[in-house]
């Protein structure tokens, strides 16, 4: 096999949701490098993941070592200016009273003038000169402390005096790359170039007789335009070492053609950096996430009503409000917002509408993938794009534009210079003055009034000359003129389509009280089939390696001999994978704890589903106060706790054990909340049409489910009570056969819940009418977890125990309720509870594509 080049990425984030990193990783993989990614460890990663499955990421702790040694005088700078910044308002909230005092002396409001209203003008003049000169004293401070600074980092390598940090990020790639041993480094953003540089310089003088090691810097943004947090000697630090190290790189990317100009005029560089635009993928048009239709859908907007869209992060700066503001002008106007789980920056837009009397138009939503983004809000009518000036906002090139471009919407931006020129070039769209609420408006209508015209300029040339895929060839050119000399360029990697999904049913502690997964096989047979035919390929055995030594909580892990044979192992086992559905335990190496693997695997990409039926995981104390018939209620208090404590303990053995949980109990999923999906209950018998039944109704009776001491009374009544004639009564049980089913009008399920059991959704499937229990009015607040089961509705009869005869006998004597109730379970059941419909739910709990 002909060698594959090892390249190296290095980024300063964790890397999730960075992109750019994603793809040029995978240009690199498809192209056929060996490809690793460094990132920096953060508590809500796992250590070590893959990106699309077969790219390594590691990720490592950042020290402190060398910026502590200046972390007090860091916190007296920001002190200091904090003082600074409270004196300044302080004076001016002074001035802002004494024009009032003066604007109501002037205007009379008091009959008789105040000793205050007499003299101030006086008193405003003078504490309008003692703000002036406070503001300019501290604008001369703050400008003699940046030019201070900016000497210092000027200095020979005065930056690593300046702002320390910049030694940490050294210390961790150039571990990183010594570790790694790259035959070339692509450097993403300013944290590496340091690591990057002293390891190329030190690795090159001590192999002589080896072709140099050399490092591509890939600029995302132009630092001199960038806002830092203070102090004034983070912004010295980090603008002055990229100009320091960027001449020791080898080759610069950027991405756009005005941020390349910038670098070569700023910089004296002789050659033109290369330019590759953080686009989006045209292979990616038509990805979709699991549980998200369409931005329009999840909105709830109906289509005609006009709904602009913003995605990216909500910052004051990024001129968010304006679009708020300019919902005053266009009364039928909705703006909607994808953007991330920030609770502060989301109040900061809903407090905005509220104030302004739009809530109700404004829609704030998550991320979804940087895949699936273009598709996603494809349902909107404009994309919006509205920076306010900031010399770092007049150079960017906005990818949410392109994305935009990608969904073919209208765009409409403010008159930031390098997006606003992208927009009138190709005439999809309109600029208006940043910040300017009614000038946005105005542009909000233009589009609309324009619509098709404008979207009718999205040619496919169009959109593929604003794709990642357009602009793949510059790295590929890039990368290989700096390959080590003799060293041919790889060959282009095939990459296996991931199209198995793996079910590893663990039945071992199965009972009878507590089956497994699949305790019917059928069932499990079944949807396998349906996935078959759907075209995905589907196995029973989970591939595993031997116990080893190392651990992915160690980033470094992944370039020992084990960390090697453990990549060889996935790459080969698990690049065909698309999801695994497992019980019990999940190990990918023998004795590896559960969350390791579930969170290597998720993190390649390849979605995990922990799946249990086991009805002992509710919230107990929520059941009881929802449901006042459920059999928890009929306990004893020592019971009660016992029970309590049980379900608590396995509860949190789940949850920590496993990151996305499946479960066959709508309650239980309700219950846990977050990262828990239901999957209905697979029926695989349904009657061709509602049996006709002649003489006196059959009431079924389930008698293998539990029931309180209140619920059993009744229920052993009734059965006495058929014996007087006036209906026939059978039981039923989950061995019950379709037949059985269907010699029922009515079955009364358990009245403990509102929802159905598997053998009542079998007796809906045989055409019967179904009872179940009832919530009650909670006065508690116990009940709260299972609030949302209001939401899951079906064509049951809600009883309970005191009215039960009485539902009973409104079916009994109601024929045309009885026969429209029979036909509504049997169309409930199809529609919900076929293999077709568990399937979809099951692929889309996945986060995979409904074939």
């Amino acid at each position: 096999m002909k060698y594959r080049p090892h390249m190296v990425m290095a980024v300063g984030n964790h890397v999730v949701g960075d992109s750019r990193v994603e793809k040029a990783a995978m240009t690199a993989r498809d192209l056929g490098y060996r490809v690793t990614v460094v990132g920096v460890s953060h508590r809500t990663v796992f250590p070590v993941s893959f990106i699309d499955g077969n790219i390594p990421v590691v990720r490592i702790a950042l020290g402190s070592a060398n910026h502590s040694k200046i972390a007090e005088t860091v916190k007296a700078e920001i002190a200091e200016l904090r003082e600074n910044d409270t004196k300044l308002s302080e004076l001016k909230s002074d001035v802002a009273e004494y024009e009032g005092i003066v604007e109501r002396a002037g205007n009379g409001v008091s009959s008789k003038p105040l000793p205050q209203d007499r003299f101030g003008a006086v008193l405003l003049k003078g504490r309008k000169l003692k703000y002036t000169a406070f503001e300019k004293k501290s604008a001369v401070l703050t400008e003699v402390e940046k030019r201070r600074h900016n000497f210092t980092a000027m200095l020979p390598e005065g930056w690593r005096k300046l702002w320390p940090q910049i030694e940490d990020y050294e210390k961790l790639f150039f571990d990183a790359f010594t570790l790694l041993q790259p035959d070339l480094i692509h450097v993403h953003d300013r944290h590496p170039m340091a690591g990057a540089q002293k390891y190329v310089t030190q690795h090159n003088a001590l192999n002589p007789n080896k072709p140099p090691v050399k490092w591509v810097y890939d600029a995302h943004e132009w630092l001199p335009g960038q806002v830092f947090s203070p102090p004034s000697r983070h912004t010295a630090g980090w603008v002055n070492s990229e100009r320091d190290l960027l001449r020791g790189a080898d080759s610069i990317i950027t991405v756009s053609p005005e941020l390349a100009d910038n670098f070569q005029k700023t910089h004296n560089l002789k050659t033109l950096p290369g330019v590759v635009v953080n686009a989006p993928r045209k292979g990616a048009w038509g990805t979709r996430d699991a549980g998200r239709l369409d931005i329009r859908t999840d909105c709830g907007i109906e289509n005609g009503e006009p709904l602009a869209v913003y995605v990216g992060a909500i910052a004051e700066r990024r001129g968010v409000l304006t679009m708020v503001e300019a919902l005053e002008y266009l009364p039928k106007m909705h703006v909607a917002y994808l953007a991330a789980k920030d609770p502060r920056s989301r109040e900061m837009i809903r407090n905005k509408a509220l104030e302004l009397g739009v809530s109700d138009r404004v829609h704030i939503l998550d991320y979804v993938s940087a895949e699936a983004v273009s598709t996603y809000i494809s349902t909107a009518d404009i994309g919006v794009s509205p920076l306010l000036p900031t010399p770092a906002h007049h150079q960017a090139a906005p990818t949410k534009v392109r994305e935009y471009v990608h969904a073919k919407l209208p765009c409409v931006v403010s008159d930031m210079r390098v997006q606003s020129q992208f927009v009138r070039d190709l005439g999809i769209g309109q600029v208006y003055k940043a910040g300017d609420a009614e000038a946005l408006a105005d542009a909000f209508q233009y589009c609309l009034d324009n619509h098709d015209e404008i979207v009718a300029r999205y040619t496919d040339q169009v959109i593929y000359e604003n794709s990642w895929e357009f602009f793949e060839n510059v790295m590929k050119e890039h990368w290989e003129a700096l390959l080590p000399e003799g060293m041919e360029p790889p060959e282009p990697q095939k990459i296996p389509m991931s199209d198995r999904i793996i079910f590893v049913a663990d039945h071992s502690r199965d009972t009878p009280e507590r089956p497994g997964m699949f305790a019917d096989p059928g069932e499990l047979v079944a949807i396998e089939e349906e996935l078959a035919r759907r075209g995905w390929k589907v196995s029973n055995e989970l591939p595993q390696m031997p116990k080893m030594a190392g651990s992915l909580g160690n980033g470094r892990f992944i370039e020992t001999p084990d960390g090697r044979a453990f990549q060889g192992f996935f790459e080969a086992n698990y690049a065909d994978v698309a999801g695994v559905v497992y019980t019990g335990e999940l190990q990918i190496v023998e004795r590896w704890p559960n969350i390791h693997s579930s969170g290597l695997l998720t993190g390649a990409g390849i979605q995990t589903q922990r799946i249990f039926r086991d009805r002992n995981l509710r919230d107990v104390d929520a059941l009881a106060a929802r449901y006042p018939d459920h059999w928890v209620n009929s306990l004893g208090k020592e019971a009660y706790d016992r029970f309590n404590r049980q379900c608590r303990r396995s509860r949190n053995l789940i949850t920590k054990g496993h990151q996305s949980l499946l479960t066959r109990d709508p309650i239980t999923a309700i219950s846990f909340g977050e990262n828990t999906a239901y999957l209905p209950y697979l029926v695989q018998d349904f009657v061709d049409s509602v049996p006709n039944h002649d003489g006196d109704i059959t009431i079924g009776l389930i008698g293998d489910v539990r029931r309180g001491a209140p619920e059993q009374s009744v229920v052993e009544e009734l059965a006495i009570d058929s014996l007087q004639g006036n209906f026939n009564a059978v039981e039923l049980n989950k061995d019950s056969t379709l037949e059985d089913l269907a010699a029922c009008d009515v079955v009364v399920d358990a009245l403990s819940e509102d929802f159905p059991t598997e053998t009542g959704l079998r007796a809906m499937a045989a055409g019967a009418v179904v009872i179940v229990g009832s919530a009650g009015n909670d006065m508690t607040g116990k009940a709260e977890p299972l609030a949302s089961m209001d939401d899951i509705h079906g064509p049951w009869v809600n009883s309970s125990v005191s009215r039960l005869r009485e539902d009973l006998e409104s079916l009994q004597s109601d024929s045309q309720m009885l026969s429209s109730g029979r036909q509504a379970s049997l169309d409930y059941a199809r529609q919900n509870h076929s293999v077709e419909k568990v399937t979809d739910l099951l692929v889309s709990a996945l986060k995979l594509d409904l074939r």
